[in-house]
């Protein structure tokens, strides 16, 4: 049926998006590691994917426990109400990308995800402000550029290179240095 061939596609796009990230971010969290401190690509790779793994299953979860909540909405007596449930998927969305951030910013310190969960919460007052300085960093290095997409498409993509690589280096680099070891 069609709904099936929907779902089917759907996998397909979330497990080539999986690996995408894993191709792409894995080398650029290693250069911003490499950057602060000596480390082992392939020994860093292999903790990168792991937790990879665990985020991505943490965010499809996340997503069908919304689509649950969601789908509740339509019945008699809902679980929550449409906007509840939004909230609570996007608030949910922040924290699962606080500590994912988080810890591949502790990926070569040796930490475990046990530890990042430790570490996060119990110095969240140092670890939110630089998180959110990386997050609004990230976010003005993305869609600044995108300004100019309209007028100048040419002129936007060598903007868009020229402004968010040393700009997402940055915030990578302000997750990490903060909890390096000297």
């Amino acid at each position: 049926s069609n709904y099936l061939i929907l779902v089917e596609n759907i996998i397909y796009f979330l497990i080539g998006t999986l690996l995408l990230w894993i191709v792409f971010r894995g080398p650029l969290w290693y250069l911003s590691h490499r950057a602060v401190r000596e480390t082992q690509f392939l020994r860093f790779f292999g903790k990168f994917i792991p937790v990879t793994l665990f985020w991505a299953g943490a965010f499809i979860l996340t997503l069908v426990g919304y689509s649950v909540l969601e789908g509740s909405t339509a019945t008699i007596l809902p679980v929550v109400s449409s906007t509840t449930a939004s909230i609570l998927f996007v608030f949910v969305l922040l924290i699962i990308t606080y500590f994912q951030q988080l810890s591949y910013a502790l990926l070569a310190e040796n930490k475990t995800l046990k530890n990042t969960f430790i570490f996060g919460t119990k110095y969240w007052k140092k670890a939110v402000p630089v998180w959110i300085v990386s997050l609004l960093i990230t976010f003005i290095a993305l869609t600044l550029p995108m300004n100019w997409v309209q007028s100048a498409p040419q002129v936007s993509l060598g903007l868009y290179a020229l402004v968010s690589i040393p700009a997402l280096h940055f915030a990578r680099m302000n997750m990490i240095v903060p909890w390096s070891k000297k």
